[in-house]
Parts: C-alpha cells; structure tokens; sequence
C-alpha cells in the first residue's frame, strides 16, 4: 500500500480525482518516482493506529494475506483489459489466461476470505474510504468544469459588453482559470460587482504537461482578447489570454519572478505578431514564437534607432544613421558567427547592403532589416510558411515600428505600477430541489475536503498582499 499510494494519488490528481496535493519528484530521469508529504504523514498514522488496535501480528497477517490476493486478481482483471483492447491479443487466447489465471487466484482469494472479520477487512476499508473520496471529488470536479463550459464568455461578448462597462485601473491583472479556451463565468460577475479592470489583463491557465521539462522559451503561449483599437479610446485595456506550460519536474516559480517572464515573453508576442502578421494571416494561430533575451534587446534597439530616425527632419541625416545601423549590424552579425558558429547565418554581400540603402530611400523599410541576419531568419524559420509558399519579407513603416515600441513600453510602465493575481473561488452547492444524499455529500463532505486541502494561492506562490479573491455559487 506504501509503495503503490504515491503514484496512485499523482495519477488521480492529474485526472482531477482527488484533492490537490503537493507531489514532489525524486529522480530526474525516471517520472514515476514520487514523494508526497502529507500522504506519508497519513500512511505514517494509520500505520500507528492499525498497530495500535490490532495488539497481535496474527491480524495483521491476516489483512496482509487478503491484500496480496486481492492485488493478484485485480492485476489479472486489468491485464485480461488490456490484451483485448490495448494489444488486440486472440480472444481465444485471452479468454485461456483468463480462466487459468482467474481460477487460481480464486481459490487462494476463498481461503482467506473466511478470515475476513479477523483483520482481512483493513485493507479493504482503506480502499473504500479511498474510493470514496476519490469518486466525490471527481463527480463535483466534473459537474463544476461542465457549469463553466456551459457558461463561458466569448471573447466577442468580452470586448462589446463587458469591457465598456469597466473603468480602466492602472497596473497588470492575471486572471487564474482552469479553462484554456473561453472566458469564465466568474469575470462578468467580478464586473457586474467592480466595474473596473486593469490597463493589462491576462487570463492565464497552468497546465502541467507528461513531460520532464519545458523550456522556459517555449512555456507561454499567448492569444490577444483585446486591444487599445478595439476600445473606445486608445487608452482602453489590453486583455490576453495565456497558457503556461509546465513539466512535472519543473517547479512554479515565485509570484514576482512568474509575472516577469510572462509580461517580458508577452512583449515578445507582441513584436511576433506585429512584425510578422502571424494572427492575421494564420487564424488560430495566435501563439508567441520563442526568441532569446539578446533578440529582443537588439530588436528593441533597432526599434529606438528607427523612431530616431522619424524624428530625423534632414534626409541626410537619416542616411547617415542607417548606413551606422548597417555597420552596428555587421558586428551584431560578426559577434553572433563567434557564438554561434558560421552555420545557418546569411551574410550580407557589398551589393545586398547597397540595395538595403537604396530601399531605405522608400517610405517603408523591411523588418529584417531591423534585426540581424541570424535574427530575422530564424524567426522566420521556427514559424515556417507565412501566407504563401515560403519565406516572405514583411514592409512595415517607421510609424507601425514606433507603435510597437509604445505598445511594449506600454506593458513596461504598467508593470512598474504592480501586479495584482486574482483568483475566482468557486463554491460548489447542490440545488435546493436536489436530494438530502447529494446535499450532504456535495454541501458538507467536499467542502470538507477542498477546505482542508492545498489552496490555489499555496499552489501558485501568491502573496497574500496581491492576492484578489472573487467568490461565486455553482449550483450543481
């Protein structure tokens, strides 16, 4: 029971079968290696209790026998599932193991069953407690989950009814919901009570992926549910929806040091999108491709030069810095080949920087030519085809880059003004016509357990002095 209860309990979290619980991972290579506290505290005193009562080893050895032959024939049980559905395994061979397997494990399974009152029940008691808890757990997780699928916001509804309705309060708000796709119930009704809403608003759901690890450039994945031009004024909220993806090796960082890789990666899609066009040419795909920190610095200061360059009233003058950009890049180029390695970077030839001096005479300039080389062509690699069949220069004007920069800067200096985490507390009641069984199990037996079981706050690092709490009834 000890070695099996660990990763039975990870598994029917995972599954929303169980209260939340804190599961730590022992080894970095092998997943299935699992330590949970406050099971091993339970394990440790039950332990004590079933010592305590049983007085004598004959009980225990008792309770012992009819576990080890349970274990046996359900194993048979699963593994007959698995041959038929699973592997595909004869039907005639299946059903041979079945009957042999079956028939012995039967008659060791009555030799001790007789036993039963003398200890034998222990083991079976634990299982059924667990059974139980296990089954209300995940009838209310099911039926709270299907109440906020039927009752989900589109994002459509979001920027023409809610959002102008609310009053704009400066600062960044994340918003923690279980659903990926969707806004939840409980934000219309944070609204309905508190007309207002924060100048940056994201929607973030953790999920926990079956993998060890998850880069930390490929962990957010961002979509935009509204911007200032969907507003009523320029000024208007700039509201996201975000999904961090974690491994179940890795660790949830601290409050801060979570708000700051998500508002830095979200200025990264920001740049992605406007750029490259990704949500208007690809539908769905509304996504942040992964770039590096150096990346974005050197983007965000080919973005300053070129707003120096708008401000440049002498033609001149506008040459003369771009032909300074052209060498800055240069040795961008040349540093990168000395980390990088020559491999997969472009250089450019006499003629290429010639004719990038002869477009700079247009209105417009190409956002390649603000990034390096290696920059601009391994965005352009990680999304693949853009539009057409390959890879397609994008023309932008120094306006379009100057509001990007305002847009980035933006997000800066509302993160400068602090960072509040809300978190939507459902109750979960059952209805008053519902019976006095499910009464009792939903009203008091699961609150009982989701009270006395980790809080998302705990879960999520989050300080008590940023944590906003919006409570509201699901009746089930």
């Amino acid at each position: 029971m000890i070695s099996c209860a660990f990763a039975t309990i990870s598994h029917s979290q995972a599954l929303g079968c169980f209260p939340r619980v804190k599961v730590l991972h022992t080894s970095r290579q092998y997943r299935g290696q699992l330590y949970i506290p406050e099971v091993n505290l339970l394990l440790a005193l039950v332990a004590c209790v079933v010592t305590l009562a049983s007085k004598t080893t004959a009980v225990i050895a008792e309770a012992h026998g009819i576990c080890v032959v349970l274990v046996m024939l359900i194993t048979t049980l699963l593994l007959t599932l698995v041959m038929l559905l699973v592997w595909r395994v004869n039907a005639a061979c299946v059903a041979l193991f079945f009957a042999v397997f079956a028939a012995a494990e039967s008659v060791y399974l009555s030799s001790v069953l007789y036993r039963f009152a003398h200890g034998g029940y222990i083991p079976v008691a634990m299982s059924a407690v667990l059974v139980a808890v296990m089954v209300l757990w995940h009838y209310v997780h099911v039926k709270r989950y299907k109440y906020e699928l039927e009752r989900t916001v589109s994002h459509e509804s979001v920027v023409r009814d809610l959002l102008p309705r609310c009053r704009t309060v400066p600062g960044v708000g994340l918003f923690y919901t279980d659903l990926v796709q969707g806004i939840p119930p409980v934000f219309p009704h944070l609204v309905d009570k508190i007309p207002s809403i924060h100048a940056v608003l994201l929607f973030v759901s953790v999920k926990h992926l079956p993998v060890p690890h998850v880069d930390a450039t490929e962990r957010f994945l961002f979509r935009q549910v509204a911007s200032s031009s969907e507003s009523d004024t320029a000024a208007g909220p700039r509201v996201f929806r975000c999904v961090a993806r974690y491994g179940y090796r890795d660790l949830l960082e601290e409050a801060s040091d979570f708000a700051g890789s998500l508002v830095e990666r979200l200025q990264y899609y920001i740049r992605d999108v406007n750029l490259y066009g990704v949500e208007h040419q690809q539908p769905g795909a509304k996504v942040s491709y992964p770039s590096s920190r150096c990346d974005s610095m050197i983007l965000m200061a080919r973005q300053r030069s070129s707003v120096m360059m708008l401000r440049q009233s002498s033609a001149a003058s506008y040459y003369s810095s771009y032909a300074a950009a052209a060498e800055t890049q240069q040795l961008q180029l040349a540093r990168a080949r000395s980390t990088s390695g020559a491999g997969g970077i472009l250089l450019h030839s006499a003629s290429e920087r010639a004719e990038q001096l002869a477009r700079a005479r247009s209105t417009g300039i190409f956002a390649e030519e603000m990034l390096t080389p290696a920059e601009s062509f391994s965005e352009l690699s990680r999304m693949g085809s853009i539009g057409g069949g390959g890879m397609q220069a994008v023309k932008i004007s120094l306006e379009e880059m100057a509001r990007i920069e305002e847009e980035q800067r933006f997000i800066e200096r509302e993160m400068e003004k602090g960072v509040v985490y809300i978190l939507g507390e459902s109750e979960v009641v059952a209805r008053p016509h519902s019976s006095l069984l499910k009464k009792l199990l939903v009203n008091y037996a699961y609150a009982f357990l989701r009270n006395n079981c980790r809080q998302g706050e705990k879960m999520l690092a989050i300080p008590k002095s940023q944590l906003l709490k919006v409570g509201m009834s699901y009746e089930i």
